[in-house]
């Protein structure tokens, strides 16, 4: 188990981050926003492809964990 001790906010592009874990938020009943389908061209569609099979849709306190 990995505990995490620090946290860095950032404006940063997706693509120019440096760090091994990534949340993002996906709001209830929404489509990924044009940075998100960016970053998911970038990882071959695997995060909407991941979505899509969970069946996630974002509900308050839904999480989905991909890897």
């Amino acid at each position: 188990m990995v505990n995490l001790t620090h946290i860095n906010k950032t404006k940063k592009a997706y693509s120019e981050s440096e760090n091994s874990l990534l949340f993002l938020g996906i709001f209830q009943d929404k489509n990924l926003n044009p940075q998100q389908r960016t970053l998911d061209d970038t990882l071959s569609n695997r995060l909407s492809s991941a979505i899509k099979l969970d069946g996630f849709i974002g509900k308050k306190n839904e999480q989905i964990h991909i890897f």
